[in-house]
Order: C-alpha cells, then sequence, then structure tokens
C-alpha cells in the first residue's frame, strides 16, 4: 500500500497508490483509530500486512501506523488513521468530504482540510 499526494478539487490530498481519497475522523484521538463496528462498512480503514510506503508528494516522517482493536495495523498520516469512503466510486472522488461535520480529508502536510469542494 503506498499513500502519496495528488491534486483535487479541494486541493493537495492524501490518496492511496490507485488515486482513492484517504480521510480522517474527527473523533480519533492520539492517533487511534476509532470508527470500528458498523462504521468500518462504511469508512474501512486503510489496512495491510506490510506497513505503507510513500509516493509522490506524501512525507515519510508523518506516515506510520497504528495498532486496531481486532489486531491489524491501520496507517496513518500526522496525527490521523486513515480511511476510505465507500462512497467515492473512482479515483479523485472526494464525497465523503465533511460528512456529519466528523471526515475529512487529509492534506499533504497532515492535516484535516475542512473545506468543501
Amino acid at each position: 500500500m503506498r499513500v502519496q499526494v495528488k491534486e483535487s478539487s479541494l486541493g493537495p490530498i492524501l490518496t492511496d497508490q490507485n488515486g482513492r481519497t484517504l480521510y480522517a475522523f474527527l473523533k480519533d484521538r492520539s492517533g487511534a483509530g476509532g470508527c470500528t463496528g458498523e462504521g468500518v462498512a462504511t469508512w474501512p480503514a486503510l489496512i495491510s500486512r506490510e506497513p505503507a510506503t510513500t509516493g509522490t508528494g506524501a512525507s515519510r516522517e508523518l506516515l506510520s501506523q497504528t495498532d486496531r482493536a481486532e489486531g491489524t495495523n491501520q496507517a496513518t498520516y500526522g496525527d490521523w488513521p486513515l480511511y476510505y469512503y465507500v462512497g467515492d466510486l473512482g479515483p479523485g472522488d472526494v464525497d465523503g468530504q465533511g460528512v456529519d461535520g466528523v471526515w475529512f480529508v487529509v492534506g499533504a502536510d497532515g492535516k484535516l482540510v475542512k473545506t468543501t469542494p
């Protein structure tokens, strides 16, 4: 799994190697993935067997991982565990931006992008 930066309607944001947008959950604390249970069906965590690597524009210093309650490792960037949104149908989609006022795309600097497309 590779985390990279791509240009979007919200500016430069994090995506995976296929261009799928990566999100953060505002309620996550100190890098611990807090979206569990039924929420994971809508907001699947960016997990992999091997630690994620950085691609174009992403900072190696900001990329890490955290242990999840179910025993998997989730990629983090800055202070934020990373998630996908199932409502995004293809690369570059940002349909999860601002959902319920707690889901936001992550910028190249590791901060949440709180603007709308």
